[in-house]
């Protein structure tokens, strides 16, 4: 199948691995990292023997999380064939079975209900259609299932130098709610009674303000 990709993708993709490995080598990025990590992982809830997806998965680190937590099947998306091309690499080397593709959040390749639990960290700030990002979330996303939203926060002026930062294709990262950290992230549930098009029109309100 083919995927189409962002229009902006040379600006807001292919920042390169090297932007994470250079954030995680710093003491503020390593501890972000950690607890950024330990946060979603606590939101996305059991994974053993579930199907995961990670939108935006950079080089792989949460996905590889997601993999050794014990997930029946794990699938990255990215629009850096750079990050993928990492992601893979890693993969292979600890024998973990992740499925890596280039793709992006607005026209995801999956069959709808495809997953449990879907990931989004960081990502929705440069998307150019983000409720577009959020429909097709929506419909990828099992009833019952999760949806984790990781993004820049609003009135961070750290997280709008990123914002900026990304928007010129110069790097991007970001971390947790409710603190000084730079992302807000929450956790939401697709109730079984909702329809993907109820879901996703119910939660594009809440992620225009998020």
């Amino acid at each position: 199948m083919e995927h189409r990709l962002w229009p902006s993708r040379d600006a807001a993709g292919q920042f390169g691995p090297g932007v994470y490995e250079n954030w995680r080598e710093t003491s503020l990025g390593s501890i972000t990292e950690a607890i950024e990590r330990r946060l979603i992982l606590r939101l996305v809830g059991e994974v053993r023997g579930r199907n995961v997806l990670d939108i935006g998965c950079g080089d792989g680190a949460l996905t590889s999380a997601f993999s050794q937590n014990g997930a029946a099947h794990v699938v990255g998306c990215d629009i850096d064939p750079q990050m993928i091309a990492r992601a893979s690499a890693q993969a292979i080397r600890d024998q973990a079975a992740i499925d890596y593709i280039i793709a992006n959040a607005e026209c995801l390749p999956f069959r709808d209900e495809s997953f449990d639990a879907v990931s989004i960290i960081t990502v929705l700030a440069f998307v150019p259609n983000p409720d577009l990002a959020i429909r097709e979330i929506a419909r990828v996303l099992k009833p019952d299932g999760r949806l984790v939203i990781g993004d820049l926060a609003k009135w961070s002026l750290w997280a709008a130098s990123r914002r900026i930062r990304g928007w010129l294709g110069l790097g991007r990262c970001g971390r947790r709610r409710g603190s000084e950290l730079p992302v807000n992230c929450a956790c939401w549930r697709r109730r079984r009674s909702f329809a993907s098009s109820r879901f996703a029109e119910r939660f594009t309100t809440l992620v225009r303000g998020f």
